[in-house]
């Protein structure tokens, strides 16, 4: 929240560039997705390595987020 300085106020935040579908709630009520990636999607591993990628795979992988009444939702 600190790194977010004024933008730790929107309801909505997008990230990305780890490859690894996510989302999350702030307290504050604020929406913290990250779609994954449609080309080069990973998932999470216990290894050396925080996230294993897995290219060429037929599986793109994304999120639809929606404002319902005020309130962002998402669907992964």
């Amino acid at each position: 929240m600190d790194r977010l300085g004024d933008e730790s106020e929107r309801k909505l935040l997008l990230c990305g560039h780890t490859h690894i579908q996510r989302s999350m709630r702030f307290s504050t009520g604020a929406l913290v997705l990250n779609p994954g990636s449609v080309g080069w999607p990973a998932y999470d591993d216990d290894a050396l390595f925080p996230h294993v990628m897995e290219p060429g795979i037929p599986h793109a992988r994304y999120a639809i987020a929606e404002d319902s009444s005020g309130r962002w939702l998402a669907e992964i």
